[in-house]
């Protein structure tokens, strides 16, 4: 269990390499992108290793896919947020997958 605030990509600095860590602090990597590596590195540690051993481009290519498909979901649905739904229940609401072994 997580309790307190953590800063970005620290949870996915468990599993990641540190020369994976420094390509996802820069564009076009933001925000989005590091709740999405710091969710799978909890919620699927194991899953993102293995992506991760997949190699560089094939673990950039799913997680830039995955931040912009959350990204445009929750920025595209200002009326639930604006009702006070969370991203995470926003994307739920739309059906969108956020597991790792989803998309892959």
């Amino acid at each position: 269990m997580i309790t307190g605030k953590t800063q970005p990509l620290q949870l996915a600095a468990r599993i990641l390499t540190p020369e994976n860590l420094d390509m996802f602090r820069q564009q076009p990597f933001n925000s989005y992108g590091w709740t999405i590596l710091d969710r799978w590195a909890v919620q699927e540690p194991e899953a993102l290793k293995a992506l991760q051993e997949q190699g560089e481009i094939v673990l950039f290519d799913r997680v830039l896919q995955q931040q912009e498909l959350e990204q445009e979901t929750i920025l595209n649905n200002k009326e639930a947020r604006d009702k006070g739904l969370t991203p995470m229940e926003v994307l739920a609401m739309e059906g969108i997958p956020t597991q790792l072994a989803a998309g892959a």
